[in-house]
């Protein structure tokens, strides 16, 4: 079996599962504008660190890399040193990134939380990239 299609059948499995589960929680609880409104604060936090620019790219890098130094990182991405660095200081302070200094070279990688957040960012990733009519600029 190629690769695509054991990722697209565990992407569908995954999507099954959760669609499964919210219809159940649909029927068993009634859910108001107000649990909605709720629940949407309690994720804004997490909504606004995952879609800042390179924050996707940063932890997809180093979940591939492992162990990365900063400029390592500047030559991979292409992200400018300024933006990587904020980035990085932001990951760092979220518990998605951590910054392991060695000497004169400091390393960034990923930690746990933020191995469990890139590896499940990649069905998702994998999802829309596969349905998506074109590449968006």
């Amino acid at each position: 079996m190629r690769v695509e299609e054991e990722v697209e059948q565990k992407v569908q499995h995954v999507l099954r599962g959760i669609s499964e589960t919210l219809e159940k929680f649909m029927q068993e609880e009634k859910i108001t504008l107000s649990d909605i409104r709720g629940i949407i604060i309690q994720l804004e936090p997490s909504f606004k660190l995952l879609s800042r620019k390179w924050t996707l790219t940063l932890l997809y890098t180093l979940l591939i890399a492992g162990s990365s130094s900063f400029n390592s990182l500047h030559r991979i991405t292409g992200i400018n040193k300024r933006s990587l660095s904020i980035r990085l200081r932001e990951l760092e302070k979220n518990g998605l990134v951590k910054r392991e200094a060695g000497g004169a070279r400091v390393n960034y990688k990923l930690t746990d939380t933020g191995r469990d957040t890139a590896l499940l960012m990649i069905p998702l990733i994998y999802y829309i990239s596969r349905r998506m009519p074109q590449p968006v600029t």
